[in-house]
């Protein structure tokens, strides 16, 4: 997708010393996302497929274990680097773009030369006011961002405002910013604004992310990779586990949790999620489900709720991982009849039948003529 919509823009932060009401200004360049910013995480990124000697390199808000990486590369020659520049892949997740995103309130005005003139009529012109308006004139974009702290409070923005001086328009008063025109209580800014932005380096890894030709990698493709040689979760594993699970003895429970979170994933799809349907309210009381291993398989499973599982959310998770079989389809099937018959069956209605959904038979057509296809 296209991030033209970030607009360069200029934030000052006017910092005063309450004691000897001395200010001085902090500013630097953002660029500012005038779009929708859910629109932002709407990115496929490409599977990784390893050949030897590649580079990774790992993108902040990874949950990637780095010690399983490092594990499983060795045979093929596949190491991580540290240097962006050096690496044949980058590998990047839903954290890493939300890590390229800051949000904040703060005051805006879209006419630049009234700043200046502000500036002129209550500041001498030092060096740094000098620079300051050179660097907001020559700024492309219409609106400068203005947020004020001081430092005994260490506050920013609008934090000490109430709702009735923000509508009174007091804000500017409480800033120190009076309006041009004589007595007139106002302000330059016409309000104060959320916004979303990114500085440079935050918006360059936003465009190498959201390029569809770059060497950026989706990290719930290496995570099938780094968990290939481990144990898959069968029939007879799945009973163990979930033995362990109903032990009253914590380190058992310990146990099934790490078993599940160093699997071999894919084909241990199935009984994973059974296990997180039946067992995710104890879980969610450990505070070990915050290790790197368990939030990497959370991670691949992109579950929207893996902590209060659906049928359907289970159904679109095989289906998604290519993992869907006509005996999980029966296996489900059984199981919403007869919880639909405990529930709903009457006197004179009785439910005999179910059925799938469209999206349910068209994958398994699909599935089946890509078999007949291979074979």
């Amino acid at each position: 997708m296209s991030l033209q919509n970030f607009k360069e823009a200029i934030y000052i932060n006017v910092v005063k010393e309450p004691d000897n009401d001395i200010s001085f200004f902090e500013y630097k360049t953002i660029f500012v996302n005038e779009e929708n910013i859910s629109s932002l995480y709407k990115v496929d990124l490409a599977a990784y497929n390893p050949t030897n000697n590649d580079k990774l390199y790992f993108y902040p808000g990874c949950d990637i274990p780095r010690y399983k990486v490092r594990t499983w590369g060795k045979s093929r020659n596949i190491t991580i680097t540290n240097k962006e520049s050096s690496a044949t892949h980058i590998i990047a997740g839903k954290k890493s773009i939300s890590g390229c995103l800051n949000s904040n309130a703060y005051m805006s005005t879209e006419n630049s030369n009234v700043y200046c003139e502000w500036l002129d009529k209550n500041y001498t012109e030092t060096a740094e006011i000098i620079q300051l308006k050179n660097v907001i004139e020559k700024t492309a974009y219409h609106k400068i961002f203005i947020s004020r702290s001081e430092k005994r409070d260490a506050y920013a923005g609008l934090g000490k405002l109430s709702t009735w001086d923000v509508r009174e328009g007091k804000t500017a008063k409480h800033y120190g910013f009076k309006s041009l025109t004589g007595d007139h209580q106002g302000s330059m800014f016409k309000s104060w604004e959320r916004i979303d932005y990114a500085d440079s380096e935050q918006l360059k890894k936003l465009k190498t992310m959201h390029d569809p030709n770059g060497n950026i990698c989706s990290e719930k493709s290496v995570i099938e990779y780094v968990n290939e040689n481990s144990a898959i979760i069968n029939k007879s594993m799945y009973e163990e586990i979930r033995n362990l699970f109903k032990s009253t003895n914590r380190e058992d429970q310990l146990v099934g949790l790490s078993i599940m979170s160093n699997c071999n994933v894919k084909p241990s799809l199935h009984f994973l999620l059974l296990l997180l349907e039946e067992f995710s309210m104890k879980i969610n009381t450990f505070k070990e489900r915050n290790h790197v291993n368990f939030k990497s398989l959370l991670k691949y499973l992109n579950l929207p709720r893996w902590d209060f599982l659906t049928v359907d959310d289970m159904m679109q998770c095989l289906m998604d991982k290519d993992e869907l079989t006509m005996e999980i389809i029966k296996e489900v099937a059984d199981g919403v009849k007869k919880g639909m018959q405990r529930d709903h069956n009457t006197k004179h209605f009785k439910i005999n039948t179910i059925t799938v959904s469209e999206d349910v038979q068209n994958h398994m057509i699909n599935l089946m003529e890509e078999q007949k296809v291979i074979n």
